[in-house]
């Protein structure tokens, strides 16, 4: 985790949502612009800009557990990772804060307390059951939204390739008119060929 001298923090306190393991605030918030993460790549350890997509933002963030945040013990996760040429997130030893909610500079404060207190109303207030019904309606909408924009674009691309064929049939048709004179022709002089 990047020491938090290195990082721009708001000065609002927000302990009174919970501490880390470690005492530390369970939320804060943060200058994007100072936020780093550590990558391990081909042996090395570099550092990079943790919100490279959001400048001169306040940005929430909470706190999870290196569990939490690769899904795996140490060992689990050192194991998976030897043998990769990827960039790879350095194991969180003391855990990591994640993004929450960005905000513009003038309404920090008052978003984000509002923002935590419905995070943790829901987390203390929800049955297991209710988490899971919510995040399968969540995935649900998300799959419904998905399918119909695909339709969408389906639409879209059916529409286009219907108007070509319009287009081209009445092509066909026009050429085939141009052409009738000729065929026309054509065929009279077959028949008269076959007559003589």
């Amino acid at each position: 985790m990047q020491p938090l001298f290195d990082i721009t923090v708001h000065p609002t306190d927000l302990l009174e949502y919970g501490r880390t393991p470690f005492g530390g605030s369970l939320y804060r918030i943060v200058w994007s612009d100072s936020r780093l993460m550590k990558v391990r790549h081909l042996g090395k350890t570099i550092e990079m800009p943790m919100y490279d997509y959001l400048h001169g933002k306040w940005i929430l963030e909470r706190w999870l557990s290196a569990e939490q945040v690769v899904g795996m013990s140490r060992v689990a996760y050192e194991a998976l990772i030897a043998n990769s040429t990827l960039p790879q997130m350095a194991y969180p030893e003391r855990g990591e804060y994640e993004y929450v909610l960005a905000f513009p500079q003038e309404v920090v404060v008052g978003a984000a307390r509002k923002t935590i207190e419905h995070i943790e109303f829901q987390r203390n207030n929800l049955t297991a059951k209710d988490r899971k019904q919510i995040a399968t309606e969540n995935a649900a909408q998300k799959e419904l939204a998905a399918d119909a924009e695909r339709n969408e674009i389906l639409g879209k691309a059916m529409d286009r390739t219907e108007a070509e064929v319009r287009v081209l049939n009445e092509e066909r048709a026009e050429a085939q008119e141009a052409a009738k004179p000729y065929i026309d022709w054509s065929e009279e002089l077959e028949r008269t060929h076959a007559h003589s």
